[in-house]
């Protein structure tokens, strides 16, 4: 069954006929939506609005909750006009059809509540709380593509800041929703939300991704239009995909008021993977100062109560210790993390068992520099057991920190232990800094860097817990106690001591280490010593 909305106007329909037919005699997007809610098969409802150019349609209440349970098609590339993205890197759709709400605090603009297979393409949608909100245990399977949404079709309105308005919201069970796909045509724009951008929020809303779309900055990419706070948000979620290892299926986040991703908040969010994405860039990974994410890139936050006053959690939140548990098995790998003005990846509160993996982290795949502001990686405040290896991290004050301080909320230390750190290269930057403030213990358990004596022929020896882990670099300079190319990996005997012939670097480089023990605690590079013929 199709409907061809043909006014601008906001009436309601006549009657429960199967026609979209108001008083007067038209068809409005609202009466084609009640009309969509009647009928008992799948809808599309297309557009052919006369006239030439852009057909803004201002929604005066709140339209019709969607519930039809075979689905609904509202097509905005059906009116007159109207072109999909064709470009591999920017968008360059041509987008007809406006649906404009009365403000980011009155009412939400297209709702599905609890029905399936909808999908919404080619509109502009602005000026609502939600732009698009799909929730509830059923609401699986939709697809949003191709859409300029939070602001109007030639990308030129900014929300204000508004501690409501957010672009497209999946959440109470909503799964299986793709926001994008790797096709050009299905580019979504989410730009210029008072608040956030795309929101994923409560179990179980699961298996959704989140591929090839721009997200805080024009179509054409060139300039910011900034999501107010986070540009996409994963609350007590999982098993949810953002970006991906194919051909567009990156997107590009950049330009925003607060962190490019956060995933946070409590023992249901885990295994969500944060793949192949471009952070603080421009469509085409270059740095420029516009595609800077004003937060993080990447934040990995623990629970809402860890360490909050009067939880103070000094040994570190476990889910033994916060009523809502902590967050845990998440994935960064593969992406481009740059020119942040707070840093590239922050994971904190207790969230556990991350693995970063393989990205580029203020660098950018041409090598360009492109620093985060404060640091590469920052562990504070209780996170545990994460696994960061084989990641590019230059150009910053810090490649990595552990810190068992912190702001968000400020409160008394916390234990933050257990941290593997593995094969990264690490250049244009100091390497690995422990801070605390009572106790060195607080931070890896106190591991220290191994002793090294550079002898001849190449030999390294030195000294570390028995049964440690030691990994040989060329340091990044002399002096300089960060790794940037790996050499090899020795594992010290039961007095502790270890030794390695480095033949694959040169004589004269300045080598140095660091040691993991067995409860994976990874320390700070050594002083780097001279390498012998």
């Amino acid at each position: 069954m199709t409907f061809t909305v043909n006014s601008t106007a906001d009436p309601p329909d006549s009657g429960k006929n199967g026609q979209c037919k108001t008083a007067t005699n038209v068809c409005t997007l609202r009466a084609a939506l009640m009309e969509a809610n009647w009928a008992t098969q799948a809808v599309t409802v297309n557009f052919n609005i006369a006239g030439s150019g852009t057909k803004t349609i201002q929604i005066g209440s709140r339209l019709p909750t969607l519930t039809n349970k075979s689905g609904v098609t509202i097509n905005g590339y059906s009116q007159p006009g109207s072109s999909v993205n064709t470009s591999t890197v920017v968008s360059n759709a041509q987008i007809k059809i406006e649906i404009r709400g009365n403000g980011p605090t009155s009412f939400d603009g297209l709702v599905f509540q609890g029905t399936s297979n909808n999908v919404v393409r080619g509109i502009s949608i602005y000026n609502f709380i939600n732009q698009i909100l799909v929730t509830g245990l059923t609401a699986d399977n939709n697809r949003i593509v191709g859409n300029i949404v939070c602001t109007n079709a030639a990308a030129t309105v900014q929300s204000a800041v508004s501690g409501k308005q957010i672009g497209i919201v999946l959440q109470k069970g909503a799964s299986g929703n793709k926001v994008g796909t790797p096709a050009p045509a299905d580019r979504n724009v989410v730009s210029g939300c008072g608040n956030r951008g795309i929101v994923l929020s409560f179990q179980p809303t699961v298996n959704n991704t989140i591929q090839n779309n721009i997200v805080g900055l024009t179509p054409n990419g060139a300039a910011a239009r900034p999501n107010r706070s986070n540009a996409v948000d994963i609350n007590y979620t999982d098993h949810n995909l953002v970006g991906g290892d194919g051909p567009g299926m990156a997107n590009i986040i950049s330009g925003n008021g607060g962190s490019a991703v956060e995933d946070s908040h409590g023992k249901g969010n885990h295994d969500n993977q944060i793949v192949g994405n471009l952070l603080g860039t421009t469509p085409t990974g270059a740095a420029a100062s516009y595609a800077a994410n004003a937060l993080w890139g990447i934040r990995f936050e623990g629970p809402y109560f860890c360490g909050k006053p009067g939880k103070p959690n000094p040994g570190g939140c476990t889910d033994a210790q916060v009523v809502e548990g902590v967050p845990h098995n998440n994935y960064a790998r593969a992406n481009v993390i740059v020119s942040n003005r707070s840093g590239g990846i922050m994971i904190d509160k207790g969230h556990n068992r991350v693995s970063i993996t393989g990205n580029w982290i203020g660098v950018t795949k041409s090598g360009s520099n492109a620093g985060n502001s404060i640091g590469g990686i920052m562990l504070q405040r209780g996170p545990w057991n994460q696994t960061i290896s084989g990641n590019i991290i230059a150009n910053s004050p810090t490649a990595i920190q552990i810190s068992s301080v912190g702001g968000d909320p400020t409160g008394k230390e916390q234990t933050t232990y257990g941290n593997l750190i593995s094969r990264n290269s690490m250049f244009n930057t100091n390497g690995i800094i422990f801070n605390y403030v009572s106790s060195a213990s607080m931070v890896q358990h106190g591991m220290k860097p191994p002793t090294l004596v550079a002898g001849s022929g190449k030999k390294v020896t030195g000294k570390t817990c028995a049964g440690c882990t030691v990994e040989l670099f060329v340091a990044a300079g002399s002096g300089v106690k960060a790794g940037r190319t790996y050499l090899a990996t020795v594992t010290a005997n039961s007095a502790g001591t270890f030794s390695a012939t480095l033949s694959g670097a040169s004589s004269g480089s300045p080598i140095t280490a660091t040691a993991t023990n067995k409860t994976r605690d990874t320390s700070q590079f050594q002083t780097p010593v001279t390498l012998k013929s």
